[in-house]
């Protein structure tokens, strides 16, 4: 049986363990082929040997071992292709072969969010949690990783003991970065965030003073933080899923950083294919 062989000599051991095995003196071919696997073959020559391992096991009709040289080709090189090989090797060969990595994946998602302020003394104090909506656009890589760009508008609605607010609408763009794991129809996936947020407060103009109106300006703000989501697919890559992110916002006022913490709580559906 002839074999296309990679460019440049091959080992000693691996040129007479072909020829052994043509020559049907299988005794010989096992003593090559040990030889050969002790040496350090090349990417291209270690399925080689495996190929020969695999036939010497139809030969002594050893399932397990053809199995076993079989798969440790395809660890070598998961695209290998077998060739002339006896029918029941070749049946091993397309049962064992690994399936091909998964396509880049287009994430859509469109959630319900509950933004729930932790700051009892500053945020919360003014301001009840917030509601709103969040859209996502994104790209999930061989299962494994995924990258998102978030779309948020959230509005607050004041404290009832807070006269003179409106309102606060808060409007974010986020990246997401994470990593995770998927299960036939379930997924699971975590990871970090980070972006920036528009905030634009609302107050009635009774109560509009000009020595703090530079208080109630819109402002920018910074944010980062983490992320997990729990998504589940019901029909062709339609799904849905939960999602929570939570973050610390970043302003500078008066020359003074300010911290807020946010946990925005999201749920709603999911769409990739």
């Amino acid at each position: 049986m002839s074999v296309l062989l990679a460019t440049g000599p091959m080992p000693e051991p691996l040129t007479q363990l072909i020829a052994c095995y043509e020559d049907l003196d299988y005794d010989c071919a096992e003593d090559k082929l040990t030889q050969a696997l002790l040496l350090p073959l090349s990417d291209e020559e270690r399925p080689l040997a495996r190929r020969y391992d695999a036939l010497l096991g139809v030969a002594w009709r050893s399932v397990h071992r053809v199995r076993r040289a079989v798969r440790e080709i395809y660890e070598i090189d998961p695209t290998y292709m077998p060739g002339d090989v006896p029918p029941e090797l070749a049946k091993v060969f397309a049962k064992e072969r690994p399936e091909p990595p998964p396509k880049p994946r287009l994430l859509f998602a469109a959630d319900y969010v509950s933004v729930l302020l932790a700051d009892s003394e500053n945020d919360a104090a003014w301001w009840q949690d917030g509601r709103g909506v969040n859209l996502s656009v994104g790209l999930q890589l061989l299962d494994t990783y995924q990258l998102s760009l978030d779309l948020g508008a959230v509005q607050h609605l004041p404290q009832g003991d807070r006269p003179g607010l409106v309102g606060l609408d808060h409007y974010s763009a986020s990246f997401r970065f994470g990593m995770g794991k998927v299960w036939r129809r379930l997924s699971v996936f975590g990871g970090l965030c980070s972006g920036a947020s528009y905030i634009e407060p609302s107050i009635d103009e009774v109560y509009l003073r000009t020595d703090v109106s530079d208080s109630n300006t819109p402002f920018w703000v910074g944010e980062f933080g983490a992320w997990f989501a729990v998504n589940f697919e019901i029909w062709r890559g339609l799904g849905v899923g939960v999602r929570t992110t939570p973050k610390f916002v970043v302003r500078t006022y008066k020359e003074q950083p300010h911290l807020s913490y946010l946990l925005p709580l999201m749920v709603g559906v999911r769409y990739g294919r």
